[in-house]
């Protein structure tokens, strides 16, 4: 039998496949076919249309990748060229496009297969520019963006193709893609190969089938619902209070595996994680609450995560297709897998039905488990449960992420890692992960339909039962007898949105309100109930005038002294702890935690009963309401925390700022000077602290962002959260002496794309180049070069380009130079440093290298010559024709070679006081009616101290008031002397203009 069984195996070779093709297989570590690519290859070399139907894991991506990189080596070869544009493959995901590309790349190396990915989420200009200069032979895209190129992308087109691949039919169809794909359909030429692939045969895949393929060949190598062969199958029964127990066994037992833990919500993953760390077992949170790039789509179907040995059924699925999608992560291309069920005595239907969808003789084995083994556990467990609790309790309104920065990073490194030695190293024990967001909303869609149509069948034969009165009449019937609360009576919660309304109209029309929106009742539900009393959120009937009254603002609430000014911290994203939702957020002025809504039902209101915390202010209207009993509180004591939340200046006030130089006490007891606080360093972003403490001494700049109104109209959250910054940086009531600009940070990373990031450590210079041109970019009117930007920092050049038509080196004869004078503006000037000595110099001779400031300027006198060599070989001049009030200047410290970035030490000597940029730049006469403002004052200084891509960032500024020098590093803020400012290593100065 077992000779047999080896004659009927099949290789690569054995399918008709090229030698190239074979060895490329065999590098990969693929001996023979899957029972998908057995049986779908020789078709596919025949030239024939394929159906496949095969079980996640099956190898199903080989089967149509081998045989289209046959067809197109047997192309090449005839044509003696490659032609372009040959296969399109079409994904439903991003994350999922991006592995079919790796598998083309992967099996054609030895062809010299060039293959590109068009996907949403990336530049369409840049996508556009691949395919030009590419002229790859693999496309693999989502039908979205694909169907935009063919639309938008001028010469692109696929009249040429000859195979079009459809994978994941099924998804396709699922995720409104239809119209897309008709547009694709009618661009692509008819007589091509389709090959179309799915998990599953619905009727919008066999609509398809028939409208894109000529006589097909269907292969089955699954059933509807089912697992791989290499999948073994379990579960453990148990009470549901140990089943965290039973999963730290578990993980225990298979020390050195990769597993991954299903659980039913976002939250859930969060939780355990924490668990499973305080443990000691290295755990990361997926969840569809985790942005796209960070979870990489992760648990979409089809989706290769290596290595991955165990996988946890955490909850039992109610849907049986989800258990198939979970258990199929693992067990893939022919590996061996373990997936393991928690079943307890509320998931036995639901795992019935799993087991019924697999097969009518189907059991799951039950695994056995010494129990005196997994109690022992318990007391650690618990322990671990009530630590991980307390810290998401604690670090609920600091948290913005369900997950921090750490572990988006080791997401990203576990996922998307190319260094083979470096994968090895990140190997996870477990990985904690939840179904992707939309089969969630799908699910609990579903769920709630079910539900409900059961509650009408369980009415009906009520009704019945009981002669024509329903379930739902009679249990109203006993509350409203008994004067117990109807829980199936539902709560409408209260916002401050509403009220205003309400009052609004209370204003408007007096006591006519109460009178019209009687009569509106009386006529939709008649003359009878013409007096009857509308039910109010409380449960309660109360008449709009007796709603009104128990609303009334008061002024002696008894609580106002659990107020808590220590606790209260609004630097960070305005969250709900529960339900991480920004719209109609309080913050508990007894704790300091954010919580939604104050109607009944809300987390705010249940916050007041289980913790006795009554005092709450509405972080947008900043009112002050007493939960649970619902009232405003109009008290002048609460003021103070009001103007924490939302600094306030008037136009006067601003005015004196430069002259005021009197200390604050925070309420932490800290002294501090208003604008010069340390801002807190929230992982690697000390570019960003001194690049905002630089700009804060640029008194137009700071003036503007202190009054809201001057940017009301512009609603970029950048420029909102840099006015937000501005004023807490000024304000003279901080409750303590820092601040933190952690919603600043998560408006750059937003409006970057991710380009500066917290944790990542980034150039200032590039940093205040995109914040300014961005702000610029913002807060633009239709006058064109309109904004305060524009006014304070942008300077004009006058530009001569000489092009020799020969090399510089040769001799130069008239004619062979073409001139060219331009004028551009300028945000800052990038000045040039002499070359640093040599090592062994600076090492023996102590040599430390210095340049005055006035040689280097002399870059911009007009005269001398500046050589570039891109994007062509040419002489420039540059000369200052227009100065800006602010003049900033970078010193080129760092240069980048092709191996490393080197950093020069070279000390610039520049005065702090009087720079007279006319004695070495020759500035053009002013207007009869001006003068001349060629002097110049330092007010900030960047510097760098350490290696390049390493060390840190720290500037000294300049207080107007005193005219004393600070040097500030994050939260460290000290007086200094200008002569220690003198000698440091300049990266990046702002001068201001003498007036």
């Amino acid at each position: 039998m077992a000779e047999d069984k080896q004659e009927t195996e099949k290789t690569f070779a054995d399918l008709g496949l090229c030698k190239e093709l074979v060895e490329a297989c065999e590098n990969l570590g693929w001996k023979k076919p899957t029972k998908i690519q057995e049986e779908a290859i020789p078709h596919a070399l025949q030239g024939k249309d394929l159906i496949g139907v095969a079980a996640t894991g099956s190898g199903k991506t080989g089967a149509f990748v081998l045989p289209t990189l046959e067809a197109l080596l047997k192309d090449s070869q005839e044509r003696k060229s490659v032609q372009p544009f040959f296969v399109c493959v079409l994904s439903p995901t991003r994350e999922l496009a991006i592995q079919i590309a790796e598998q083309f790349e992967a099996l054609g190396s030895g062809i010299g297969v060039k293959c590109v990915v068009l996907v949403g989420g990336e530049d369409m200009l840049q996508q556009s520019i691949v395919l030009a200069k590419k002229r790859p032979h693999i496309i693999v895209g989502t039908p979205g963006r694909l169907a935009d190129h063919l639309s938008n992308t001028k010469g692109f087109s696929l009249h040429a193709l000859k195979y079009l691949i459809l994978d994941e039919a099924d998804r396709l169809l699922s995720m409104d893609f239809e119209k897309s794909l008709d547009e694709i359909l009618k661009a692509i030429p008819k007589n091509r190969r389709t090959y179309l692939f799915s998990a599953t045969m619905t009727n919008k895949v066999k609509k398809l089938q028939r409208a894109c393929l000529r006589n097909p060949v269907k292969i089955e190598a699954a059933f509807k619902y089912s697992t791989v062969d290499t999948l073994e199958q379990g579960f453990y029964f148990m009470p549901a209070t140990l089943k965290d127990c039973y999963l730290v066994y578990l993980l225990s037992t298979k020390t050195g595996a990769t597993s991954m833990i299903f659980t039913r919500t976002c939250r859930e993953t969060d939780f355990l994680a924490l668990v499973l760390r305080k443990l000691g077992l290295e755990a990361i949170p997926i969840n569809g609450q985790m942005s796209q790039s960070n979870r990489l789509g992760a648990l979409n179907k089809g989706l290769d995560i290596p290595s991955v040995d165990v996988v946890v059924n955490y909850n039992i699925p109610t849907n049986s297709k989800d258990y198939f999608h979970r258990v199929g992560r693992t067990a893939r291309a022919g590996r061996s897998g373990l997936a393991i069920s928690l079943v307890n005595q509320f998931d036995i239907g639901p795992f019935t039905q799993i087991e019924k969808h697999i097969g009518d003789d189907f059991k799951i084995p039950k695994y056995t488990v010494n129990e005196d083994e997994v109690l022992l556990l318990a007391e650690r467990v618990t322990e671990a449960k009530r630590i991980s609790r307390k810290s998401i309790n604690e670090s609920g309104n600091k948290r913005t992420d369900r997950l921090d920065e750490e572990d988006e990073e080791d997401i990203e490194k576990y996922l998307g890692i190319k260094n083979k030695k470096e994968s090895k190293k990140l190997r996870r024990n477990s990985i904690v992960s939840t179904l992707e967001r939309f089969w969630v909303l799908f699910k609990a869609g579903r769920e709630e339909k079910i539900m409900k149509n059961r509650r009408v069948e369980e009415d009906n034969m009520g009704s019945e039962e009981s002669g024509g009165v329903s379930k739902r009449q009679r249990l109203d019937e006993q509350f409203s007898a008994s004067g117990i609360e109807n829980p199936l009576v539902p709560y409408n919660d209260v916002d401050d949105e509403e009220e205003d309304f309400e009052r609004g109209k209370t204003a408007n029309g007096g006591g006519k309100v109460e009178e019209n929106r009687g009569q509106v009742v009386a006529a939709e539900n008649g003359e009878e109930e013409e007096e009857e009393e509308e039910e109010d959120l409380y449960g309660e009937d109360n008449s709009l005038e007796k709603r009104k009254s128990q609303f009334e603002p008061r002024e002696d609430c008894p609580y106002l002294d659990t107020v808590n000014r220590q606790v209260l911290d609004f630097d960070f994203e305005k969250f709900c702890s529960v339900s991480l939702s920004n719209l109609n957020v309080y913050a508990c002025l007894v704790c300091g935690k954010y919580y939604q809504g104050r109607g009944k039902k809300s987390h705010a209101y249940t916050h007041s009963l289980e913790a006795g915390h009554h005092v709450y202010v509405n972080l947008r209207t900043e009112k002050v309401y007493c939960l649970p009993d619902g009232y405003e509180i109009i008290d002048p004591s609460l003021d103070d925390i009001r103007h924490v939340l939302n600094p306030r200046f008037t136009r006067d006030q601003v005015k004196q700022l430069d002259k005021n130089r009197q200390w604050s006490r925070a309420l932490d007891g800290s002294d501090y000077l208003p604008g010069m606080v340390g801002l807190n360093n929230i992982k690697e972003t000390d570019f960003v602290n001194v690049t905002i403490q630089s700009l804060m001494r640029v008194t137009p700049l700071r003036n503007f962002f202190l009054i809201p109104e001057n940017y009301q109209h512009c609603k970029s959250p950048l420029v909102q959260r840099y006015g937000e910054l501005t004023r807490k940086i000024w304000h003279a009531r901080n409750f303590k002496g820092q601040v933190s600009p952690h919603e600043f940070l998560q408006a750059v990373m937003k409006a970057s794309k991710k380009r500066f990031r917290i944790g990542q450590q980034s150039d200032p210079l590039e940093f205040m180049a995109w914040l300014l041109n961005t702000l610029h970019a913002n807060l633009r009117t239709s006058k064109k070069n309109n904004s305060i930007i524009y006014e304070c920092f942008q300077g004009e050049l006058e530009v001569v380009k000489e092009i020799p038509n020969k090399a510089i080196t040769e001799k130069k004869e008239n004619g062979d130079i073409f001139t060219e004078t331009s004028r551009m503006p300028f945000l800052m000037l990038g000045l040039d440093l002499p070359p640093p000595p040599l090592f062994k110099d600076v090492m023996e001779k102590n040599i430390i290298p210095q340049v005055p400031l006035f040689n280097i300027l002399k870059k911009f006198d007009g005269e001398t010559v500046t050589e570039v060599v891109r994007p062509r070989v040419a002489r420039m001049k540059y000369r200052v024709i227009r100065l800006p009030q602010y003049l900033i200047l970078h010193m080129q410290r760092f240069k980048k070679n092709n191996f490393f970035i080197e950093k020069n030490p070279t000390l610039v000597n520049f005065p702090v006081k009087n720079l007279e940029l006319k004695d070495f730049i020759p500035l053009p006469m002013p207007k009869e009616i001006e003068r001349l403002r060629s002097k110049y004052d330092l007010i900030a200084n960047i510097v760098h101290d350490g290696k390049p891509n390493e060390g840190f960032y720290r500037v000294f500024v300049q207080r107007k008031s005193e005219e004393l020098w600070y040097e500030m590093q994050d939260l460290h803020v000290s007086e200094t002397l200008p002569q220690m400012v003198a000698l440091s290593e300049a990266y990046l100065q702002i001068y201001e203009q003498q007036q």
